[in-house]
């Protein structure tokens, strides 16, 4: 297959999934009110965002997870704001990365089936839901693909560099989870 034929039909059609998924992710971010567990976990972080983190480390308790979205989201709010749209705005984000992680896949999947994965997680209503929601969940399926992909690399090639990535992959882990 030349570049031609490949642009068209692989760099095209994935292209417009990513850009499919971005509208999806990020159109009307805001107009649903926030979830209890949404609230709970934009409110640490806001006390991040506004520099008390006596007040949150008094707060904060593990039931609630990792510090993760806490810090992360606390440094959106510093860029765009303290909105409801900015406090959906990382989850969001992550949603976009995970649609466009199955182009790690590609080499094994081909062109076809790496279109298909990469659709299917666009319009999977599930994920849709969970990457529009300020919890941790879409964060944890970012990494487990990723740790997925590094396992894969790590047995075709046993390059040493797939160990340093899951390593760090999984540090991201814990501190979300």
């Amino acid at each position: 297959m030349n570049n031609r034929q490949v642009l068209y039909t692989f760099y095209i059609p994935f292209g417009l999934i990513t850009i499919l998924s971005i509208f999806m992710h990020l159109f009307q971010l805001d107009k649903q009110s926030l979830h209890h567990d949404e609230s709970m976990h934009v409110f640490y972080s806001w006390f991040i965002y506004k520099g008390d983190l006596e007040a949150f480390s008094n707060i904060h308790s593990p039931m609630m997870h990792g510090p993760f979205q806490f810090f992360f989201n606390s440094l959106i709010f510093h860029i765009f704001g303290d909105t409801n749209y900015s406090a959906r705005l990382l989850p969001a984000i992550f949603g976009i990365i995970l649609t466009v992680l199955p182009i790690l896949f590609r080499k094994d999947l081909g062109n076809i089936l790496t279109l298909l994965f990469a659709f299917t997680l666009t319009i999977s209503p599930t994920l849709l839901y969970f990457s529009r929601f300020a919890r941790n969940d879409i964060y944890v399926a970012v990494w487990s693909l990723i740790i997925i992909a590094c396992f894969i690399g790590y047995n075709k090639t046993r390059k040493f560099k797939y160990l340093i990535i899951t390593s760090v992959i999984l540090a991201l882990f814990f501190i979300t989870k």
